[in-house]
């Protein structure tokens, strides 16, 4: 089931609390989040508890990639829930346009959707943005509508009348609507990956989800699980050959390197890996590993407890002088480089494994620029020629001695003109300040763990 909301800026997305209601009620639940939002998914996995995989069909580079990733993540004993937006408008009076991705989403992936709308001035209001709505889907015919939900309803009365209007225009069901007292303003990203400020930033939301799951009338609950079941049978996608030899690759862990998504995971378990987790406040990796990975994140949360971690590094620089892979991403990768700028304005020094200075920045709210790389030359991840995607951190800068330096070409169109360089290695280990998405390039992410470079 795809949960298509209208977003509303500074605030909590409802259908994160309606996936934690659902989690209370007792629902086996796997959680995806289109859109690219960090927010979303670590709120999720926050009151959730359990991992989260982001789904972008741009990303992935195709159909295939993207319903191999969901096949991977999902759990067909569960209520697979996808977290994306429905749409936006310009201005007041502007038409709702419906967002092409979330559209080509729930073609590729045959389930069901259900809009939800906000419904906070009127019903006439709300009423005329739903057949706006319609009117779009109707051009998707393979797009199945399961049912409507409203959000922000002022009083029981007017959801009422706005039911009772659209089962006159429309064949959609009515889901229930979200009361407007249960709003809550959104956590900064900083708050969410923060292990100290975290558990008391969770508890009014917690109490959100908990007095929703609660209420009875507002929101049909059962149908959640019956309507999931309705749409097209699933067609497998061929597995991925695993690897013979089952590489283990070490997984470095801490809250605030929380934002990489379950996605990398599940292509490394695809190709038949075998994932540790290391504590990045203790233990190091053990000698029989044959990769490393360090998640992207806002790593500058992480950094004293890194760095205190003396073991640990060693053990990273061991990997790295005896030629086994290791992958940092995004705002992971500055922890290995020699100087780091903090969002202070401070200084600090790295683990200093790369000749690179990073940059910290407190990350804004707002979309996500995605990038298309194309490696200029062989490396340990891509061959010459070779392309991945992936999306610009925000606010992390990675930069090498040399400012024409890195090993991959940045495009932010898959046509267009170079716009910088990324993606600096040693051996066989890898640093980009980019969220990579690997499942755009599974056979390079094959070949790495193989050690056989790109020959």
């Amino acid at each position: 089931m795809i949960l298509a909301e209208e977003r509303r800026p500074g605030k909590v997305p409802s259908g994160v609390l309606l996936a934690a209601a659902l989690k209370q009620r007792g629902y086996r639940l796997r959680l995806f989040v289109a859109g690219g939002d960090e927010g979303t998914l670590r709120l999720a996995e926050c009151l959730c508890g359990q991992r989260c995989s982001y789904l972008d069909p741009v990303l992935c580079g195709s159909g295939g990639a993207l319903r191999s990733l969901f096949q991977a993540g999902a759990d067909p004993e569960a209520l697979n829930l996808v977290l994306a937006p429905l749409g936006s408008r310009s201005g007041d009076d502007a038409p709702f346009l419906v967002h092409p991705e979330t559209r080509e989403l729930a073609s590729l992936l045959g389930g069901g959707l259900v809009p939800v709308f906000c419904a906070d001035t009127s019903a006439m209001v709300a009423a005329r943005t739903v057949e706006e709505v319609a009117r779009q889907l109707e051009s998707a015919p393979e797009v199945s509508i399961l049912g409507t939900l409203f959000l922000s309803v002022p009083f029981p009365r007017e959801y009422q009348l706005l039911d009772r209007d659209l089962g006159r225009r429309l064949p959609w069901m009515g889901l229930g609507y979200v009361p407007r007292e249960l709003e809550r303003p959104e956590p900064s990203l900083g708050d969410l990956c923060n292990p100290e400020v975290l558990p008391r930033t969770l508890i009014p939301l917690r109490t959100a989800a908990a007095h929703l799951q609660s209420l009875e009338d507002q929101i049909q609950w059962p149908l959640f699980g019956a309507l999931a079941r309705v749409g097209c049978a699933w067609e497998p996608e061929p597995p991925l050959e695993p690897l013979f030899s089952r590489p283990r690759v070490a997984v470095l862990r801490h809250p605030g390197l929380s934002l990489s998504g379950e996605g990398p995971e599940l292509l490394l378990q695809a190709l038949g890996c075998s994932l540790l987790d290391i504590p990045l406040a203790g233990g190091a990796i053990p000698r029989e590993c044959d990769a490393a990975y360090l998640p992207h994140g806002l790593g500058f949360l992480a950094l004293v407890q890194f760095l205190e971690n003396r073991e640990l590094i060693q053990s990273l620089g061991q990997i790295l002088l005896s030629g086994r892979g290791l992958l940092a991403e995004g705002g992971g990768a500055p922890l290995l480089g020699e100087q780091i700028l903090l969002p202070s304005g401070k200084g600090a020094r790295g683990a200093s494994l790369f000749s690179l200075k990073g940059i910290y920045r407190e990350p804004r709210p707002g979309s996500q620029t995605r990038l298309f790389v194309r490696a200029r030359a062989q490396g340990p991840l891509l061959g010459e020629g070779e392309s991945l995607r992936g999306v610009a951190s925000k606010g992390v800068f990675l930069s090498g001695a040399d400012p024409q330096g890195g090993d991959w070409e940045v495009r932010e169109d898959p046509v267009g003109a170079p716009t910088g360089m990324e993606g600096w290695s040693l051996n066989r280990a890898v640093v980009t300040r980019l969220r990579l998405e690997l499942w755009s390039c599974p056979l390079p992410v094959r070949r790495w763990l193989l050690g056989r470079g790109n020959a």
